[in-house]
């Protein structure tokens, strides 16, 4: 992947793509066609923590806000109980952000290897590396792919295929779907 887009994942979602105390930060090598779906995946990922932060943002401002009357301040939806609970429930949440080990191509498809996941994150890791070998590596198309030999696997569709006339078809026709 072209540096422009390994660094807006890098900046876009800085918990997956954490740099360690050894200052190493994982490469994402793989075709630019696949930044969309990454992209995706790694939103996907970090959706319940950013609804968590939401929420405790607008809990804070409720509860900082000075221009309540006695009456809302009886009724109003959040309380520093409830805050808290939204504290805890964040940091519970974020203790399970996925951390990439690995992020490139294998034999036609994308391997996106963490440290941790939970079950549905492994789900939504393994649906994106599934639907990965529908979408051609370089342009992003979902249409006509296949697996090609170019000293290795690679999913391209058939005009970025046609490209490159020194890859050879691998017989594979990407079928897994049934279509």
């Amino acid at each position: 992947m072209n540096q422009e887009l390994s660094n807006k994942l890098y900046t876009d979602y800085p918990e997956i793509f954490f740099i360690g105390a050894a200052g190493g930060q994982v490469i994402v090598r793989c075709g630019d066609g696949w930044y969309p779906l990454i992209d995706q995946l790694c939103k996907h990922l970090m959706r319940p923590v950013i609804n968590e932060r939401n929420a405790l943002q607008r809990a804070e401002k409720e509860l900082n806000s000075s221009n309540l009357s006695q009456r809302e301040w009886k009724t109003r939806y959040y309380t520093p109980e409830h805050l808290k609970k939204i504290q805890n429930n964040l940091t519970g949440l974020e203790s399970q952000i996925p951390i990439a080990i690995q992020v490139k191509e294998k034999f036609g498809t994308l391997r996106f290897c963490v440290n941790e996941s939970t079950e549905k994150q492994a789900e939504a890791i393994d649906f994106a590396e599934a639907l990965s070998s529908r979408i051609c590596e370089q342009c992003g198309m979902m249409k006509d792919t296949k697996t090609y030999r170019d000293g290795w696997h690679v999913t391209l569709c058939v005009s970025c295929a046609a490209a490159q006339p020194h890859i050879a078809e691998d017989g594979l026709n990407n079928d897994m779907w049934g279509v």
